[in-house]
């Protein structure tokens, strides 16, 4: 990625942080910025591309960020933010069933967000902040659910066929090629979930369902 450009001076360009954050136009940037970089991927997307998509002028971007890097990595975070929340399920009964309530959830935050991960990744490629953000979207998903199979194991709900760890990234694994799939329009989101479930069930062998 090149450097960021620094934002203009001038009188409009002095907010509070808080009101940049919560802003509307923030959010209408965001929005306009990931339509942008998953139809043209990063290095085709223009700040007027993200501005025209918002209905916004270049100064007002230039109120909320620095420059493309920097509303790029404000699309990682939520991407990342989003795939967590989706593991924090309230569904209650046996592990098996809050796994598939979880697994589903999961499932579909990372289809939601597909075509945007896909760009990330290509972008990880060659920079290395964009490397550690994806690590980071894979990584902490995968440490939730090794610590989850680690209660199962603990509490005698299951006898994991590999360790917790390996387990979870096999998992991990298996949501990115099946959301890959269920995107691309070669297999059911239902079908997706049922085999997902089957396999998990083979590897972390429940002692009660």
């Amino acid at each position: 990625m090149s450097a960021p450009t620094p934002a203009p001076v001038g009188t409009w360009a002095v907010r509070d942080a808080k009101d940049r954050d919560d802003s509307p136009t923030r959010a209408r940037l965001l929005r306009a910025a990931e339509v942008a970089f998953a139809a043209q991927g990063f290095a085709r997307t223009t700040v007027a591309d993200i501005t025209t998509g918002a209905g916004t002028g270049r100064a007002t971007f230039y109120v909320y960020f620095s420059s493309r890097t920097e509303i790029f990595g404000a699309l990682a975070a939520e991407v990342r933010e989003r795939l967590c929340a989706a593991q924090d399920v309230t569904a209650s009964g046996t592990p098996t069933e809050v796994w598939n309530a979880a697994l589903a959830a999961y499932l579909d935050a990372w289809t939601g967000s597909i075509a945007l991960l896909r760009v990330i990744s290509h972008q990880a490629l060659v920079d290395p902040e964009m490397r550690r953000v994806l690590d980071e979207i894979r990584a902490v998903p995968t440490r939730r659910h090794r610590r989850f199979v680690e209660r199962l194991e603990r509490d005698g709900f299951a006898r994991p066929a590999a360790s917790p760890e390996l387990t979870a990234q096999a998992v991990q694994g298996m949501v990115e090629r099946y959301a890959d799939l269920v995107a691309a329009g070669t297999l059911t989101r239902d079908d997706a979930i049922a085999a997902l479930s089957a396999l998990y069930s083979g590897m972390v062998r429940f002692t009660t369902q």
